[in-house]
């Protein structure tokens, strides 16, 4: 596959919250930024996947460079390396390969696009989120990440990744019977074909327990936790009512609660009291 001809990370175009060039100071201005190599072991996902980053950031009105490993210059490669290392530990997670895990670096330290795509995402021209990369228990990959960009928009997706849903998932994993006693963990980011279960777990009465986290819970949460419940039921041969369907978060919208209803979900909402 031939890559595109630009080896140079050049400042891409400001987008206003209008949508027309040139912004005032409530513009932001996102870039993608996909490496891969020519001889990999997922060339045969690569026509996908850029048409997968092409869809997001002609939706989100970013712009994207596609390289390919060998237009780069040694220089290059190594500012994007630095690059990667640079984005904070806390939302970058982690990135050197390890645990039969690829990530964007090496077990030597150097871009690992033998093994694996990878994308950068940069915000206002500063490096900003890069995957794959793994925060806590959860992987997320190149294509997983494009995905959920699609669903929940490039700029809701970069800034919630990492903050708030990985941590309430290991809770909740930890402990499951602070949403209902009786609960007991089945697996964490699961992948059922159609996505990636945040939580799956099992009731008392021996049903599935799909659960999709959100920092904010809006239509698209319920749309992606009913397409990701089909998934986990076709693919463990369940019917659907042997599936429950949990949607935490820590804010919602309220449209969302006749579709809550509708499709038998059941919502929590998060919140903090102060002891003392």
């Amino acid at each position: 596959m031939k890559g595109h001809p630009s080896t140079t990370i050049s400042k891409p175009n400001r987008i206003s919250s209008e949508g027309e060039g040139e912004g005032g100071d409530k513009s932001l201005t996102f870039r993608m930024l996909l490496l891969y190599g020519r001889e990999s072991s997922y060339v045969t996902r690569l026509s996908d996947l850029i048409s997968k980053a092409e869809t997001v950031a002609d939706s989100q009105g970013a712009e994207l460079l596609v390289n390919e490993f060998d237009e780069l210059s040694a220089e290059d490669a190594l500012r994007l390396r630095d690059e990667i290392r640079g984005i904070p530990p806390h939302t970058r997670g982690k990135i050197v390969t390890s645990g039969g895990y690829m990530l964007p670096l090496s077990k030597g330290k150097r871009l690992n696009l033998s093994n694996t795509p990878v994308l950068l995402v940069y915000k206002d021209d500063r490096p900003h989120r890069v995957f794959p990369h793994r925060l806590g228990a959860s992987y997320v990959s190149v294509e997983e990440a494009l995905v959920k960009m699609s669903d929940k928009g490039l700029e809701d997706y970069t800034e919630a990744d990492g903050m708030a849903e990985r941590p309430i998932a290991k809770l909740l994993w930890d402990d499951p019977s602070i949403l209902e006693e009786g609960l007991q963990r089945e697996g964490m980011e699961v992948d059922v074909g159609t996505g990636r279960a945040d939580l799956i777990l099992r009731d008392s009465s021996d049903r599935s327990v799909v659960v999709e986290i959100e920092t904010l819970a809006t239509e698209e949460a319920v749309a992606q936790l009913l397409r990701i419940a089909r998934g986990y039921g076709s693919q463990e041969s369940l019917g659907g009512i042997r599936i429950r369907k949990f949607l935490i978060c820590r804010g919602y919208d309220r449209n969302i609660l006749a579709s809550c209803k509708e499709s038998s979900i059941e919502l929590y909402q998060l919140a903090f009291r102060k002891r003392l």
